[in-house]
């Protein structure tokens, strides 16, 4: 395994400098810059020969530099326009790094089918993994759609604000438990792996952040098709948090509605329905389907 040279502040600046970019707040270009943290992120991972990894906002190529030394593949997805030309230019003698140029999600509904056909040419490697630095913006609608995306990646480690990390790995009864947690809990053994001050990264943002691992059950991989059923199920249960299931399930068709409702208490409101009930919910729909 190759060693790779760390990007410092004063190499990013110089980086962007060079092509006369800055960071974009509104694209969440806060770049980590401390060396312990993102090794941590990289260890976290376990990469190495049949790995094939996603990236998100590549950035100046700090992370893309310790990925693209350990997986077999490496495809990035960088919305911003400048830093997709540095990142293709850095690259361009690395026959395993991909730098695409997009939006990762289609509307926030889908990955993007550019991305998914990059991803899908590799189908012969082995492990598929999500590895990044997410944008902020698009953290959680990409989680739950890579829950469902053919392939689905085995392992996903990532940085992500602390608001969505406190989501993500909520309890049942608290403010920040909804479909975000449901889905995570039920399909991935969720770690935490570090609490991020803002001061790691550069330019600073205004809140902390988390590191987190996600390692996707086996269970729920071989089948897409009831996770996304049942995905369906909780984000109509908690379309308005403050009305009961029995009232947010009256959207469902007849025949579906008909299973939830014997399925949950109904009479009380969705995030005051335990993991486990939520988690037999959708074991009956995988065994009905």
């Amino acid at each position: 395994m190759e060693s790779v040279p760390f990007q410092t502040q004063s190499i990013i600046q110089q980086a962007l400098s060079d092509y006369g970019l800055a960071p974009n707040r509104r694209l969440g270009q806060n770049f980590l810059i401390d060396r312990n943290l993102m090794m941590k992120l990289v260890d976290a991972a376990n990469l190495g020969p049949g790995s094939l990894v996603l990236e998100v906002g590549g950035g100046t190529g700090g992370l893309t530099d310790q990925l693209a030394a350990r997986a077999e593949q490496l495809v990035v997805a960088e919305a911003d326009a400048g830093l997709a030309r540095l990142l293709t230019d850095r690259f361009k003698d690395r026959p395993n790094v991909a730098i695409i140029h997009t939006d990762i999600l289609e509307r926030k509904h889908n990955i993007t089918p550019t991305v998914v056909e990059k991803l899908r040419s590799h189908n012969n490697l082995q492990r598929f993994l999500l590895v990044a630095n997410l944008p902020y913006s698009i953290a959680s609608p990409l989680l739950m759609n890579l829950l469902t995306l053919q392939p689905t990646p085995e392992r996903m480690v990532f940085t992500i604000q602390k608001e969505v990390a406190d989501r993500i790995v909520a309890n049942a009864g608290s403010k920040d438990f909804g479909p975000l947690s449901i889905a995570l809990q039920i399909a991935c053994d969720v770690g935490i792996i570090a609490k991020l001050p803002p001061s790691v990264f550069w330019p600073p943002p205004k809140i902390d952040s988390s590191m987190l691992r996600l390692d996707v059950k086996r269970e729920i991989t071989s089948a897409p098709d009831v996770l996304q059923q049942f995905l369906y199920i909780v984000r109509t249960a908690f379309a308005h948090r403050r009305k009961t299931l029995r009232s947010n399930f009256d959207s469902l068709p007849e025949q579906l509605r008909e299973f939830v409702n014997a399925s949950l208490d109904t009479k009380k409101r969705a995030e005051q329905i335990a993991l486990d009930q939520w988690s037999a919910l959708y074991a009956s729909l995988k065994d009905n389907k």
